[in-house]
């Protein structure tokens, strides 16, 4: 029992940990909308519609690691390290190719 109680807290203390970045765009965002920027009730919508797919999304990865093999676990982490360098090769490509049809193209 204290096994799972360990763990709880630890989850628990993860979670605060990293969220405050969210606390620090939901106050930016709020005193945005004192300034007449998103509406008050948009800022809370979108907080939970957020976090409810990022619940979902989680929940949905966590279901797709008992179909793949326990061997094939450590390769999870290529797919966003893929998909991260693919963008970044991809927005290079994309500000060398606007800077040739502008004519201002130097390597």
């Amino acid at each position: 029992m204290v096994g799972v109680v360990e763990a709880l807290l630890g989850a628990a203390a993860l979670f605060a940990v990293t969220n405050i970045d969210g606390l620090i765009v939901l106050t930016a965002l709020f005193m945005a909308s004192a300034r007449g920027g998103p509406k008050v009730w948009q800022i809370i919508v979108g907080q939970y519609v957020g976090f409810a797919a990022m619940v979902a999304l989680s929940l949905l990865a966590a279901a797709g690691l008992f179909v793949v093999p326990g061997e094939w676990e450590g390769l999870v982490g290529v797919l966003p390290l893929a998909l991260g360098a693919s963008g970044l090769v991809r927005s290079s490509w994309t500000r060398r190719i606007r800077r040739w049809r502008r004519g201002t193209f130097r390597r």
